[in-house]
């Protein structure tokens, strides 16, 4: 039990919320396919981070998904690597309800959003959910 309740603050040491991200953090984001409707401004791909990963050493990562479920993983493992990072705490449906904007393939500011399915269709009143 005691090593459960480690790991729970572990995980819940390794969560950001959304106002505490912006303007400082590297953004690791999504899926090609979730990334093509639209991303986080200034956010870089897995690709970009997995082509040269020697270039976000110093850095401050912050990986985000839909709910916050997938990207934990791959924090899970960078930070036992060492590295200084994140989850987005409630992905990009939390970002959305705190108020965080979005921007499409051309940077041009959108609120339309890739949900991963529709039983994540939980976006609030005013973007569009995409789910394909």
């Amino acid at each position: 039990m005691k090593i459960f309740a480690l790991g729970f603050l572990i995980l819940l040491s390794s969560c950001l919320k959304p106002h505490e991200v912006e303007n400082r953090s590297h953004l690791v984001t999504r899926s090609s396919a979730e990334r093509n409707i639209s991303t986080i401004k200034n956010a870089i791909s897995l690709d970009d981070y997995n082509a040269d990963p020697k270039l976000y050493l110093d850095k401050q990562l912050v990986a985000f998904d839909t709910m916050g479920q997938r990207s934990i993983q791959w924090v899970s493992k960078k930070r036992a690597q060492g590295l200084d990072a994140y989850n987005l705490h409630g992905g990009i449906l939390a970002w959305a309800h705190d108020g965080g904007s979005f921007v499409d393939q051309q940077g041009h500011d959108t609120k339309v959003v890739h949900v991963y399915s529709k039983a994540w269709d939980m976006l609030p009143e005013g973007f569009e959910a995409i789910t394909e």
